[in-house]
């Protein structure tokens, strides 16, 4: 909605967490998109080199993933308009 600071913040807040009862972790539903919303945030606030770091940690970290998944199309795109060539 445009408040990019307080999503940028929101980011911060995702993280997997100790279910203490069975010693699993559980994730945070947004914790795999985390570094691609952070991302767009710093991207939203002007600072590419931020935006820049974000994208790459998500692509590195969705290194695997389908090619076609609209989040990496997304990101590998942004890093191009950012001035990035992998």
């Amino acid at each position: 909605m445009g408040d990019y600071q307080s999503a940028l913040n929101e980011t911060f807040r995702f993280r997997p967490v100790n279910n203490e009862i069975t010693g699993t972790m559980i994730f945070d539903h947004y914790w795999p998109k985390k570094d691609y919303l952070r991302g767009l945030a710093y991207e939203g606030l002007g600072d590419k080199s931020n935006a820049r770091e974000s994208y790459i940690d998500f692509l590195r970290i969705w290194s695997d993933a389908d090619d076609n998944l609209p989040e990496v199309i997304d990101a590998k795109k942004r890093l191009s308009n950012l001035g990035w060539n992998s």
